[in-house]
């Protein structure tokens, strides 16, 4: 059986377009994996500079810019914050503990006063 010569072209033109289409989705697929690998690694990426920054630091015992000082000073630092901010909360804590303790002379006082003028006028409460 002999092939009809028309057919021959359009088998011919549609191996080519089913090739350049294959091409095509084949580069689409590589230029996909490509981006999504660079998205998906940025987090990891992140991750690793804070994880080498973290070590440097470490190992010049310097957190954060340099004008700040080693860690050992930072820390003092921080823990003379700490230190005024717990004397703060101990001054107001004095602060409301003498409060509490002055209305309730007060309170004893106004309660002593009723008394005695109720006594004195000889008033009775029932």
């Amino acid at each position: 059986m002999r092939r009809c010569a028309s057919t021959r072209p359009i088998r011919t033109s549609t191996r080519s377009a089913s090739t350049s289409g294959f091409r095509a989705a084949s580069t689409a697929r590589k230029a996909r994996n490509t981006v999504v690998h660079g998205l998906s690694t940025v987090p990891a990426r992140v991750h690793r500079e804070f994880v080498e920054r973290g070590r440097r630091a470490f190992e010049e015992q310097s957190w954060g810019k340099p004008d700040h000082g080693t860690h050992a000073e930072m820390i003092a630092e921080w823990d003379e914050r700490v230190a005024t901010e717990l004397a703060k909360i101990a001054a107001r804590a004095q602060l409301l503990c003498d409060t509490y303790v002055a209305l309730i002379d007060l309170g004893d006082g106004s309660i002593h006063t009723e008394y005695f003028y109720r006594k004195r006028d000889d008033v009775r409460t029932s």
